[in-house]
């Protein structure tokens, strides 16, 4: 979006939008202009995670260290690492990059809801509304294969294209199937059951309780998995992260359909309370708590007793020290629940530190809102950058350890900077429901 909040501003009296959203943003509200500023926090926080993320990616596409976070491995995340000084910043860097998918995931769900609101407002069908989000995923999961392995591929030296299923695959079948839910979901609203004196739609209910299975389901099937076996292509995509002949799933579609539909959750919350933004937003914060409550608590269980349940890594470790970095070698292909628990609660944190402290209204964040509101095409120009800079910087393609990057992240920020800046002024231009937006 170019301008104002990337959620919709309705101008109810003139009957026209200025909706901007697009593939990966999936946004979208029917909130008046008034109360467009309770969502620029959602703005920041998206354009954050963009910024953090384009450091990770610095990292792989130059070259530099990378860790290996699937299910199936073992070790210690960092012990293989060469100096304890190198180990440190690879730790605190991996982590920090880590809250960015569970982020996009997260804002995403709540963004289709604002767009479902939206568009029913001004009156599209539920099989219209669907098959603006089949088209819009659809775009995303041809990315992955055309346009993001091909960088992934140089980026590893490999002889030829090698299909990896990553995040944008991810977020293209989670928007399509998310978009199911939420016309279930619209059929059950208008049913309601009490609860300590306060209804509770049954849509709530069913996307609360689809969101849990989803992320259940996929902990049970991969704890029970064999690394050694070749598992069907299906069962990999959906659950079990890992190689299947010359292609290599990572990102599987049913734990991250499970934070969509979670956010798909959270975006029914917000609008119910749009007119008590410091609730929604306290509310936020407490549950941020309990999540990363959650995750020591299952956590420590799974690393001190035989209670697995939400880790799928359970690294061996004899010392304090590796005790520490036990809890924290999570897995993220699939995603386990306690890995999740973190980053969702350390991103429900970070979005009431956003709006509490009026982040958003500082010209220091406007980097991060052009960044936000353009970040399919961000995505999409910084995976070729990034490897192009990465040759400049690291011409050998050496393991250089992570810091390296830091100077090639920077850079490419600057550069990418202007061409967001160019391409929100061209999106202003398209209509409300063009997929450009």
């Amino acid at each position: 979006m170019s301008s104002g909040s990337q959620y919709e501003q309705l101008n109810v009296e003139e009957g026209r939008s200025n909706d901007e959203s697009h593939p990966l943003e999936a946004n979208g509200s029917t909130k008046p202009v008034h109360t467009a500023h309770r969502l620029d926090s959602l703005d920041m926080l998206r354009g954050i995670i963009i910024i953090v993320m384009a450091l990770d990616h610095a990292s792989g596409l130059s070259g530099f260290r990378l860790a290996n976070e699937i299910w199936s491995n073992s070790q210690l995340q960092f012990e293989e690492v060469g100096s304890p000084l190198e180990s440190v910043f690879l730790f605190i860097t991996r982590f920090i990059t880590h809250m960015c998918a569970s982020g996009f995931f997260f804002l995403m769900g709540l963004g289709m809801v604002y767009l479902f609101n939206s568009r029913s407002r001004h009156g599209w069908s539920n099989r219209k509304i669907l098959l603006h989000f089949l088209a819009r995923g659809s775009i995303l999961v041809i990315l992955q294969f055309v346009w993001e392995d091909g960088a992934w591929s140089i980026a590893f030296q490999q002889k030829r294209y090698i299909p990896a299923f990553g995040i944008l695959q991810a977020l293209g079948l989670s928007m399509i199937l998310s978009g199911i839910f939420l016309v279930i979901d619209h059929k059950l609203s208008n049913r309601y059951i009490t609860f300590r004196d306060r209804r509770v739609s049954y849509g709530m209910v069913f996307l609360a309780t689809s969101s849990f299975l989803c992320i259940l389901i996929t902990d049970i099937v991969v704890h029970f998995a064999d690394p050694n076996t070749d598992y069907n292509p299906l069962l990999r995509l959906l659950f079990i992260a890992g190689s299947w002949k010359s292609a290599f799933i990572l990102d599987c579609t049913i734990p991250w359909l499970g934070v969509t539909l979670f956010g798909c959750l959270w975006g029914k919350i917000f609008v119910q309370l749009e007119n008590e933004n410091r609730r929604r937003f306290n509310l936020i914060l407490r549950n941020g708590f309990v999540f990363l409550a959650l995750f020591f608590i299952l956590r420590i269980l799974a690393l001190t007793t035989p209670i697995w349940l939400g880790s799928l890594r359970l690294p061996h470790y004899s010392s304090a020290a590796e005790f520490f970095n036990a809890m924290f070698s999570l897995s993220k292909y699939p995603p386990s629940f306690t890995y999740l628990s973190l980053f969702i609660g350390l991103n429900m944190i970070l979005c009431w530190v956003i709006q509490r402290l009026r982040l958003a209204e500082y010209s220091l964040a406007t980097a991060a809102n052009v960044f936000g509101k353009s970040s399919l095409f961000f995505y999409c120009l910084h995976l070729w950058l990034y490897l192009l800079l990465g040759y400049i910087f690291n011409r050998d393609r050496y393991h250089l350890p992570v810091w390296y990057a830091y100077p090639v992240w920077v850079t490419g920020l600057v550069i990418l900077y202007p061409m967001c800046v160019a391409f929100s002024s061209f999106k202003a231009k398209k209509p409300y429901d063009s997929l450009w937006k």
